[in-house]
Parts: C-alpha cells; structure tokens; sequence
C-alpha cells in the first residue's frame, strides 16, 4: 500500500467512526453539526479531539493487526494528514449543503489547526516511536484519572443536546420496551406509578447515553463508578440495562408509597390545622384492594413534587427540565391508552395492602374517615 493510499484509508476510517460515535451519543442532536462548527464548547471539543482519538486507536489497531508485516510502520509519522483529509472532507460537504457566514468558517479553521497541531504531535512522539505507550498499565495512576476524564467528557458531550430538540418520546419507548416484559401488575394498572418509572429512566438515558454506561460497567472497579444499567442501579457488580430495569421496580415502587403516605398525612394535618369536620382532601381514595385517583389530578400532584421524588430515586433534585420528562411520559401513557381524558384510575394490589393497612390504622387512631370505597 502506498503512502496516499494509506492516509485514505485512515481518513475514511476516522470519518466513519466520528459519524458512528456522534450518532450513538445523542440520536436528539445533528450529527454533521456536531462534527463541523456547534456553537457549544461540548461540539469544539468533540470536532478537536475526536480525530486525532480515532486516529491514534485506528493505527494503533491496525498496527497490532498487521503485527508490522506490510512494513507501513514509516507512515505513522505523517498520520495527520489523514486528519486533515477528514476535515477538508467535512468543510466540503458542509458547504454543498448549504450556506454559512463567514465566522463559521473562521472558527472552522480554528479547530482544524487545532486539531492537525495536536495530532502532528502524537503522530512524530508517540504513533512514529513507540505506539504501545498509547495504553499504559491499567494500574498506573495517570490511566486512572484519564479513564475518568473520558467518563466525565462523554457524558458532558451527551448533554449538548439543545433543550427544545429532546426527542421524549423516543427516551420513553427507550425505557418503556425495556420494561414492557417485566412490568409488575400494579405498574400496569397504575399510570402515574409506570410514567414516574420512565420518566426516571429516561433523565438517567439521556445524561448517562450508552457509550457511558459501556465505559461504567467496563471500569466498574473504579471507586468513582457506584450505579450501572440505564436505570442506574447501585449492586455489587456491573449490571446491565435489562438487569437495571427489574431491579429498579421495587425502588420506585417504595417511592411511590412513601409519596402517597406523605400526601394522605399532608391532608390530614391541612384538616387539623383549620379544625375542620369535613373529611380531608386526599388525593386518592382507599377502595377494598387497593387504591383510586383522577388521572389529571394526580399528574399535576406528581409534576409539583417530581423534584422531591427524584431527590430519592437519585439523590438529586437538581437535574434540568424533570418535570418535562414526567409531563412527557404521561403524555405517551394517555396516547397509549387512546387519549382517555381525565379517568379515574383503580388499582387492586397486593402490595398496596401494608401501606393500605396504615393509613387505615392512623385515621381510625385519629377518628378520621378514610374515604374508604367498596
């Protein structure tokens, strides 16, 4: 193979896995925006340092591939004009497509040079000398911190995502199929109790997108790495998306009783407080087994406190747009059930029955009326 045939190759090569990486990162958000000119410091460092990292994997695999026998160790040195292939390449199409303002191509060569200067250095001091220095002992100190910082720059990369091009809908059925086989009955029944789920699930898929949570369970020893699978569980071993959503069933299920405990004792205490006769506004109903709520009024109970359920799902109440991830989850579960209009949702389950057993006992200690139905 020739010297031009080679840097073709890698260009090809790089171009291709950029596109690949960009779209697995975030579906949501333009891939050849991403790659070309974003406005975001998150699109600068991804156009910057994308190349120059498939780069340097790329050779470094194929040297290993090749094991040295097509003699094509000599073109190592000068690898970085495969960059400056891929970025030509990017310009050129990107310009076809459509017109820009002369400051996008500005900031264009920008990162271009940027990207050339840092790859020229790796291709003369590391890829021409000793290319197995590109992965040292997984014990040296310096691995560990690196292995962290990619952690943290996908994940920071993920979020660059404009607000307004959140694609929820797409982040539910995510989750919603994963889950869609191991629903519990009540998740069934409960609407509310089965948006929550997903809504959790789709903040944790769309801050934690899957090259992330392949890079957790991959360094899983790591003491930084303490929750896996999409719906990020903590467990004493690496979990997988599937695992992670069984497992977070009975978590969000205890959520969920705590909350409707906290809101049945909030209306009693409103009650006591104004020392009224009338029975306290609860916000579900007690029936023989289980429980019932109005659709509307139960969504918009849960959207004001979503903050504070998060908070225990989590341990955070501090991750934007929450409660639009829950709106958004409700909205697919109405489509799903034909747009009913504001029903009265009844659930009859057996695990309802301890949380069911004590409201009953605190308001018959209280000699209150439970509100109870047939």
């Amino acid at each position: 193979m020739t010297s031009c045939g080679f840097y073709l190759v890698l260009a090809v090569a790089i171009g291709v896995a950029m596109t690949l990486s960009s779209t697995i990162m975030g579906p949501n958000y333009p891939v050849l925006k991403r790659i070309s000119g974003g406005d975001g410091s998150a699109e600068a460092a991804y156009a910057i340092f994308g190349p120059v990292f498939f780069q340097c994997i790329i050779v470094f695999c194929f040297d290993r591939f090749t094991c040295g026998a097509w003699g094509l160790e000599q073109y190592y040195a000068n690898s970085w004009v495969s960059v400056l292939l891929y970025r030509v390449t990017v310009i050129v199409f990107v310009a076809y497509r459509g017109r820009h303002e002369r400051s996008f191509y500005w900031l264009f060569a920008v990162r271009t040079i940027l990207s050339l200067g840092l790859s020229a250095y790796l291709s003369y001091s590391v890829l021409a000398q000793d290319i197995s220095r590109l992965f040292p002992s997984t014990d040296d100190v310096v691995f560990q911190f690196w292995t962290l910082f990619v952690v943290v720059a996908l994940g920071f990369l993920s979020t660059a995502n404009d607000k307004g091009e959140i694609d929820c809908e797409r982040l539910f059925y995510k989750i919603d199929n994963l889950a869609r086989e191991k629903y519990p009955e009540r998740f069934k029944q409960d609407h509310v109790l089965r948006a929550l789920y997903c809504a959790f699930g789709m903040i944790e898929a769309y801050y934690r997108p899957k090259p992330v949570r392949a890079l957790e369970r991959l360094f899983f020893f790591l003491p930084c790495v303490k929750t896996t699978g999409i719906m990020q569980v903590k467990a004493d071993r690496a979990l997988t998306d599937e695992e992670s959503i069984g497992l977070a069933f009975p978590m969000v299920e205890m959520i969920w009783d705590e909350f409707l405990s906290a809101k049945w004792a909030q209306a009693e205490e409103v009650a006591d407080a104004f020392e009224s006769d009338e029975t306290p506004e609860y916000p579900f109903v007690l029936t023989g087994g289980g429980y019932s709520y109005r659709l509307r009024q139960m969504t918009d109970l849960v959207t004001g406190n979503f903050p504070s359920l998060h908070l225990r799902y989590m341990g955070t109440s501090k991750f934007e747009a929450g409660q639009a991830f829950f709106r958004a989850a409700v909205d697919c579960v109405i489509r799903q059930l034909y747009q009913p209009g504001d029903i009265i949702v009844k659930v009859e389950s057996s695990s309802f029955e301890d949380l069911r057993r004590s409201i009953v006992s605190q308001s018959m200690s209280a000699g209150i009326s439970t509100g109870e139905g047939d």
